[in-house]
């Protein structure tokens, strides 16, 4: 074998059949088979020597050698140390100065190692002469009648790496640095192996493994191998794991080429939802309002809406760390969020949050963070408790029909809970926070704000509930829940954050004939919720 480079780092060569594993379990991947036929019953067997342990041959056996001893060639490894130093070589002069024809008895040799197993026969660190480094291999056949008469036939593969530097042969670069525990993404790896080889699976070897229990580990199934680049950049489909930190580990024995690298398996989520790019309602910023565009005018009904995911879930026990984001889960929510002629981006959808005493709520505040509200029994200057009944029934689903007779799901809650335990006694509190996700807010409710209910309804021009209730407003007529009854479905009843009194606030009301943005009434009533962001 004759190899010429002029890379600085010189060269390392090696060799193996060409294939990776045994055929079957009567069929070696590296013996010799009469006419090429891998499951014929005459073959040549792969020689008991090995590499490390060379021996003579025996019947219908074949193996490989190379110089060994003092003869030993540049570059040969010391793993073959072990090799005879007299072999006859192509003019059948052997090392020892005589003549033969034939390979010694005593001759030493081993099995050639499958393609999964590729061994280093040279190496050398420094470019080559114009003449090139000469490498010789030694292949013998013991063979005797046995055998019937014919061709038999192995493929040897040769493999030629122009070396690179030992600083950048440990490296490997890893897109994305996260996956998802579902599996099913595709990893790119871009090794430090400069080659125009295409890899095959049966080349390549990528696994993961769990960093602290070495008992979870997956395989990467190879897609696809390229060098446009000049480095070997190889993608896999990535297995499902638990989540965790991991090792991924990329071998190429034929090129005697392996490396590692950590990355971490995270959580799978929900895609991104395209019309505001964010996953989640607690996700929402002035900023991404202000990104989509706003309708040309209030005659427009096909405005900007996506989909978004509460995190907490319809009973508010998720977190942004803990998220309820599996949609086949009964407490997976979702709310339909468009952005309107006022410029502002609104749910269409009223709030349907659980309430109960047993846990704490992630609430949003109006400086755009969020808050820890328990739902605790407060009660007003007056003694009336708001929070029993709310936990009770302001809070529970009803199938409410409209006078359109659309059916609508719809949660109640008094004043006290639609803002999170605030303005209990003040006679004219100011509102920090609300039930509504972070990044969004009660809507203001008095003529004097110009703002929000006010702003939207006199912007899209509304004068009867048959309008509010349709789209792009789309507000539902779902009346209001008191002592446990349900009233005025025909009419709709809306919470703001604005209070007038110890036990008085303000809402929008609307039925068939009219659209009243600033009415008060009691803040024991049980009205729905709408939300606008920040």
């Amino acid at each position: 074998i004759n190899t010429k480079t002029d890379n600085p780092s010189g060269y390392q060569l090696y060799f193996s059949m060409s294939q990776s594993t045994d055929y079957d379990a009567s069929h070696p991947g590296n013996a010799l088979y009469k006419d090429g036929n891998s499951t014929s019953s005459s073959f040549i067997s792969p020689a008991t020597g090995t590499i490390s342990a060379p021996s003579t041959l025996t019947n219908n056996t074949w193996g490989f050698a190379l110089v060994g001893g003092a003869n030993k060639q540049t570059g040969v490894p010391d793993t073959f140390s072990n090799f005879n130093d007299i072999y006859v070589d192509s003019n059948g002069n052997s090392s020892t100065g005589a003549t033969h024809q034939t390979v010694l008895e005593d001759s030493k040799f081993a099995a050639v190692p499958l393609r999964s197993a590729a061994v280093k026969v040279q190496e050398v660190s420094e470019p080559t002469t114009s003449a090139g480094q000469n490498l010789d291999v030694y292949y013998a056949i013991k063979a005797n009648n046995a055998l019937p008469s014919g061709e038999y036939i192995g493929v040897v593969n040769y493999y030629a790496l122009s070396d690179t530097p030992i600083s950048n042969l440990d490296a490997i670069a890893l897109s994305p640095s996260e996956i998802s525990s579902d599996g099913g993404e595709t990893l790119t790896i871009i090794t430090s192996l400069y080659s125009s080889h295409v890899f095959t699976s049966q080349e390549v070897t990528i696994t993961l493994t769990n960093k602290t229990n070495s008992s979870i580990t997956g395989t990467c199934t190879l897609d696809s191998s390229t060098s446009a680049t000049g480095n070997v950049v190889l993608t896999c489909t990535t297995p499902a794991l638990e989540v965790g930190d991991y090792t991924v580990s990329v071998s190429i024995p034929s090129y005697g080429k392996s490396w590692s690298k950590d990355i971490s398996i995270v959580k799978s989520g929900p895609a991104a939802d395209p019309t505001f790019n964010i996953t989640y309602m607690q996700e929402m910023t002035s900023a991404v309002c202000n990104s989509v565009a706003t309708p040309a005018s209030a005659s427009v009904t096909a405005v900007p809406e996506g989909t978004l995911i509460d995190y907490r879930g319809r009973d508010g026990t998720g977190t942004a760390e803990n998220p309820v984001n599996d949609p086949t889960s009964s407490n997976y929510q979702t709310y339909k969020v468009r952005k309107l002629y006022d410029g502002n981006c609104w749910m269409a959808e009223n709030l349907q949050l659980n309430l109960s005493t047993s846990h704490s709520y992630k609430v949003g505040t109006f400086a755009g963070g969020e808050a820890d509200w328990t739902p605790n029994g407060g009660t007003s200057t007056s003694g009336s408790t708001y929070n029993t009944a709310i936990t009770q029934s302001y809070a529970e689903n009803l199938a409410v029909t409209d006078y359109r007779s659309i059916s609508h799901n719809n949660w109640y809650y008094t004043w006290y809970a639609a803002t999170a335990g605030q303005g209990i006694s003040d006679s004219n509190p100011s509102i920090t926070q609300s039930i509504c996700p972070k990044g969004w807010r009660l809507p203001l409710g008095t003529t004097a704000n110009k703002s929000f209910y006010y702003l939207i309804t006199t912007k899209y021009g509304q004068s009867t509930g048959n309008a509010i209730n349709n789209d792009p407003l789309n507000f539902y007529p779902a009346g209001y829940y008191y002592s446990g009854s349900l009233y005025g479905s025909a009419y709709g009843y809306y919470w703001s954050a604005t209070s007038d009194s110890n036990n008085y606030a303000y809402y929008l009301y609307f039925n068939s004939s009219g659209v009243y943005p600033q009415s008060i009434t009691n803040k024991n009533d049980g009205f729905s919720v709408r939300c606008v962001s920040l």
